[in-house]
């Protein structure tokens, strides 16, 4: 006997064949067949909701909505309802429907099944696990049912729970490819990875052109550090789906694993012909060129993957690290300020990256210099009077040659702090620094043999003046150096004998300003290094 021709009554639920339900003048099934119990003689019309198979829901609707209105206690008109706004995506109104259903019938499991499913949809794992429980207990071995009940665990987050279910579901059906897969899946989420090889290999087993499957393997085998037959499960799911970009950007990570990046980078680039829109593996792309040193090739990906999603926190924070790598610190600090407004903690961790970088600090110090050296004509100036000092007494050019060394000198003997007894990293990044510093330096500061070896000698003569005096300035007492500096500087400004050197042509009424512009260079020079280096973490 066909189920669809029986149906039990609304009154005394006695079950009941339906008689014909073929329309006699058209030939066609009817969907309202009156239907006479034979126990309690009730009267009820029975629908034959068949008959609605080739209807579009919104159909549907519009045919049950006016049937509801006549019969508003008929629980099947409500669950069917339920069923169309679920088909509708309209979880509420199924909801809805489901409830009212259950409020004139409490005995029907389907009604319980479908609307723990629908709460599913939103979310609202508590009450699809209370509805589906009850639906459990009208039919106990419903495979439908346990895996509905075990699946809302596992989403709920329950996944102890929910895999206890599903092994239940295995015992009445030990073959259920589908409750094996949600079994391994789970097993995959809660962390146990052994255990999700082990089903997803009894899996494959059974159905060896499962691409699902064979991907699945192959993140249990990368979870638990078993890279080479992860890249063969990935490669397997690939071969049956070639289309699969998931397959090939998780093939790509499980690559760079055992550090084979160049097939780390292929893979990601099939993801993105498959998916052009796949930000991550773009930004997984940029990271394998920026481990091996590409970094222009890295920016571009990282670019792409902004371009996806403008708020890819961690697009933004590694395209400003390969920036520093390739030196371009403006664009470094470009993404810093953005990343400021999205994720402090990176932001950050990037500007502490832009700040111990050495070649950062040596564009930093040349900035300073170049302000520095500027500055001298102001500097000059403000001494230009006959009291005390007439530009015209002097050789200005020269005086400016002799400020230009001590500050750079200055900036020069301060990064020698750096350096600690012993240190070789700190050696490593002071050369670093200094090479940066004289990089960008080349570009304003004069390059001739004659400023050359001025520089080499004054740096010498700076450096024994300073050690002289070591053990004051250690102790914090600066006076008695730069008294010793201001005389030193008026020799080199008088030539130190040599009248030809001599930066004096006229006649000086007072050495202050020369003394004064002496204790500021340095001061440019030395002092504020020393200050800025301090900011710096690794100095």
């Amino acid at each position: 006997m066909n189920d669809k021709t029986i149906c039990a009554c609304v009154k005394c639920k006695q079950k009941i064949r339906i008689p014909s339900n073929m329309d006699t003048l058209t030939g066609q099934p009817r969907f309202l067949v009156p239907v006479t119990c034979p126990k309690c003689q009730e009267v009820f019309v029975w629908f034959n909701f068949s008959v609605l198979s080739s209807n579009t829901p919104e159909e549907v609707l519009q045919i049950l909505k006016p049937i509801i209105k006549q019969t508003p206690s008929d629980p099947i008109i409500h669950y069917n309802i339920g069923l169309t706004c679920s088909k509708l995506h309209r979880y509420e109104e199924a909801i809805e429907s489901y409830n009212k259903a259950i409020d004139y019938n409490t005995e029907i499991p389907e009604v319980y099944l479908y609307l723990g499913i629908a709460y599913g949809y939103l979310e609202k794992y508590e009450d699809s696990i209370n509805a589906l429980e009850k639906a459990k207990k009208l039919i106990p071995n419903d495979e439908k049912i346990i895996c509905s009940l075990a699946i809302a665990y596992q989403e709920s987050g329950k996944l102890e729970e929910g895999i206890v279910i599903f092994k239940d579901a295995l015992k009445i059906n030990p073959n259920n490819i589908n409750v094996l897969g949600c079994l391994g899946d789970a097993y995959n989420e809660m962390g146990n990875h052994d255990d999700a090889v082990k089903v997803y290999k009894q899996i494959v087993e059974k159905e060896p052109n499962n691409a699902k499957v064979h991907h699945n393997l192959g993140f249990a085998y990368s979870r638990i550090g078993n890279y080479k037959e992860a890249i063969e499960s990935y490669i397997h799911a690939i071969k049956i789906e070639p289309n699969n970009a998931i397959a090939y950007h998780n093939l790509g990570f499980a690559y760079s694993s055992i550090d084979c990046y160049e097939e780390e980078i292929e893979a990601y680039k099939h993801a993105i012909i498959i998916e052009p829109d796949f930000a991550n593996a773009h930004y997984d792309l940029g990271v394998a060129y920026s481990v091996i040193g590409r970094y222009e090739e890295g920016i571009e990906a990282f670019k792409h993957a902004i371009k996806i999603e403008p708020n890819f926190t961690n697009a933004h924070y590694n395209l400003g690290v390969s920036y520093i790598s390739s030196n371009n610190y403006e664009s470094a600090m470009g993404e810093y300020y953005i990343l400021k407004n999205i994720d402090e903690d990176l932001a950050k961790d990037l500007i502490d990256n832009i700040k111990k970088s050495p070649e950062f600090i040596g564009l930093a110090l040349s900035k300073q210099l170049k302000e520095s050296i500027e500055s001298i004509p102001n500097a000059l100036a403000i001494f230009n009077n006959e009291e005390m000092l007439n530009l015209d007494d002097i050789d200005n050019e020269r005086l400016t040659i002799e400020l230009v060394a001590l500050t750079y000198i200055g900036q020069r003997l301060a990064l020698q702090l750096i350096q600690k007894k012993g240190s070789e990293r700190d050696e490593s990044i002071r050369k670093e620094i200094c090479n940066a510093l004289d990089q960008y330096a080349s570009e304003f500061v004069e390059n001739s043999p004659e400023f050359n070896d001025l520089f080499d000698q004054r740096g010498e003569q700076y450096f024994e003046l300073l050690q002289s005096h070591n053990e004051e300035i250690s102790n914090g007492n600066w006076e008695k150096f730069f008294e010793a500096l201001q005389f030193k500087f008026e020799q080199f400004c008088r030539g130190g004998g040599d009248e030809k050197k001599c930066i004096i042509i006229g006649k000086f009424t007072s050495m202050m300003p020369l003394r004064t512009l002496a204790i500021q260079y340095w001061s440019n020079g030395f002092t504020e290094t020393v200050k800025f280096l301090k900011t710096q973490e690794p100095l």
